[in-house]
């Protein structure tokens, strides 16, 4: 009998063993899966380093960022806007930050990995429809809407500024709200040109010589 119970016993602890195995192999294995899919295999976004600058017919010009999928899967649903940050854009609040949002783009309904579309996407900044804290001067904000401000004078009104692009979306196969950023851009980044049709660089606009 004691024999045969502490068999039973062995064969319960083999048997707790497997159990305990065989959920701990579950849970790794849904652990990789679940990592796989919302970390790995994802939307990804890559912006263009330089903002183009084109003319726009008679007046003004026409400032563009270009930006790709370089992830796995699609994105839906696609936003996006620009975020300018000015300081000392009054003179009697020389420390102060001044806030203005650009809108970009109306909603893009599915942007799918560059790997496979092979399609990259232009939108514009819509200066004539920033939208300006109470900081900016009347002047400004005025020149801006009506197409005679450009935006290097815009970044150029202060002592310090900073313009960032965001771009929001959902992840098509899990649906998860992603927010991508862009690298800070300033006077420097404006580059008068064309994106290349395959690329995010820019052809630069060949100077013409006067006289």
């Amino acid at each position: 009998m004691l024999g045969a119970s502490r068999r039973f016993r062995q064969n319960d602890c083999v048997h707790f063993a497997e159990i305990a195995l065989s959920v701990a192999l579950g849970l790794a294995t849904s652990f990789v899966f679940f990592y796989w899919q919302f970390h790995l295999v994802v939307p990804r976004v890559r912006f263009s380093d330089k903002i183009s600058k084109l003319p726009a017919g008679d007046v003004g010009n026409r400032y563009r960022v270009k930006y790709e999928n370089c992830g796995s899967r699609a994105m839906i649903e696609v936003t996006l806007m620009a975020r300018l940050r000015v300081k000392g854009v009054r003179k009697d609040l020389p420390l102060n930050w001044g806030v203005a949002t650009i809108p970009m783009e109306s909603i893009t309904p599915r942007v799918a990995s560059v790997k496979t579309s092979h399609i990259r996407h232009v939108p514009e900044l819509e200066l004539w429809k920033t939208e300006f804290d109470r900081t900016f001067p009347g002047d400004v904000v005025e020149h801006t809407h009506n197409g005679t401000m450009t935006l290097e004078e815009l970044l150029s009104c202060g002592t310090s500024s900073e313009l960032r692009v965001y771009l929001f979306a959902y992840d098509e196969f899990s649906g998860a709200r992603k927010v991508f950023e862009s690298k800070v851009y300033g006077v420097a980044d404006v580059v008068e040109g064309a994106f290349e049709p395959y690329s995010l660089e820019i052809v630069p606009r060949p100077v013409v010589a006067s006289g």
